[in-house]
């Protein structure tokens, strides 16, 4: 089981979904309010990524948890633009003896335009592909407050975990994404979230189409590949 949800013209549908009740279907539509058109999002039926009373929860016993392996395989469905699986979780983030806990975001590129955030200053993820992980990192503007104060963050390594990255851009945009403060998180490759949590399983799946007239099609695809 699996749940996908599908958003079309700025209005959101839920496609498919087992054993939710109205209050997790309402859970799960408001999560992805804001996201841009043309987009399904691909969520397990069990949530393994946090402790508990997510909507995922909700939705049913998956036989299997998303993995970054189903993430490369749709991204060979040719309709498909552009893929962002995402990982979530929270580590300890330490710059120049200041140290706080953040959310921590795994992803791709990509994820920018779904969310319809804007950059302050630099790139968002350069160089990251769903294979290729490079050591950098996005972070909002009270990370970027409470560790660097005056300094410049951008170009600056960032310890996340056991883990260092490159901070290569700020995130201009406010607001809460998957629940999550935006001025909060640190945001890095999926695959580097990945191996800081020791996480295989993927939060969710966020596919966004060509167009809008690939999308029944593209849903039958997804529904034939992560079985």
């Amino acid at each position: 089981m699996m749940l996908l949800i599908a958003t079309s013209i700025g209005v959101m549908a839920v496609i498919l979904l087992t054993a939710v009740g109205e209050g997790a279907r309402d859970y799960i539509t408001s999560e992805f309010r804001d996201l841009g058109t043309n987009l399904i999002i691909v969520i397990p039926g069990k949530n393994e990524t946090s402790g508990g009373g997510g909507p995922a929860d909700l939705a049913g016993i998956a036989p299997r948890d998303l993995t970054l392996e189903d993430a490369i395989s749709l991204e060979q469905i040719g309709t498909i633009k552009n893929i962002s699986p995402i990982v979530i979780g929270e580590s300890p983030a330490s710059f120049g003896g200041f140290e706080r806990d953040v959310p921590v975001i795994g992803t791709t590129p990509s994820f920018l335009s779904v969310r319809r955030w804007e950059m302050r200053e630099g790139n968002f993820l350069p160089g990251v592909t769903l294979d290729r992980s490079p050591p950098v990192c996005a972070i909002g503007k009270e990370v970027e407050k409470e560790l660097f104060g005056t300094s410049r963050a951008v170009g600056q390594w960032l310890r996340v975990g056991d883990r260092r990255c490159r901070v290569t851009g700020i995130i201009d945009s406010e607001g809460r994404a998957i629940g999550i403060d935006v001025q909060k998180i640190v945001v890095m490759p999926v695959s580097l979230a990945t191996a800081l949590f020791n996480r295989p399983s993927l939060f969710r799946i966020i596919a966004e189409a060509e167009s809008r007239i690939y999308m029944d099609q593209i849903k039958k695809d997804i529904i034939r590949i992560i079985k």
